[in-house]
């Protein structure tokens, strides 16, 4: 069974799960960037990583941010080195941004 997927999902989310548009969007932080995780009714919400989110040659303990859902296949996520938060020039504006096709994975940078 993949990870997080609900177990026995035709008892526990109802008949119509498989046909359902219902889905799960989350991030996740790690060393290597930003996961933006998406979790699919119709896939009993097994989680899977849409993208990661870094950039390149900027080093990082760990990388946070935020997502807001833009509509059903996009994302709008700000992310930036765990570091910043340190300091307050950069935590108050200096984060990147970019828009994430939950479906495709695909990234557009802003």
């Amino acid at each position: 069974m993949p990870p997080g997927q609900v177990e026995d999902p035709g008892k526990k989310l109802g008949q119509d799960w498989k046909s359902s548009p219902d889905r799960a969007v989350t991030a996740a932080a790690n060393r290597d960037g930003l996961d933006v995780l998406v979790a699919d009714s119709s896939d009993a919400y097994a989680w899977k990583t849409a993208a990661t989110l870094s950039e390149p040659g900027m080093s990082a303990d760990s990388w946070i941010g935020n997502q807001c859902l833009m509509d059903h296949e996009h994302a709008a996520v700000v992310y930036a080195p765990r570091s910043f938060t340190n300091k307050p020039d950069l935590m108050q504006g200096g984060a990147f941004t970019a828009i994430v096709n939950l479906t495709t994975g695909h990234v557009t940078k802003l």
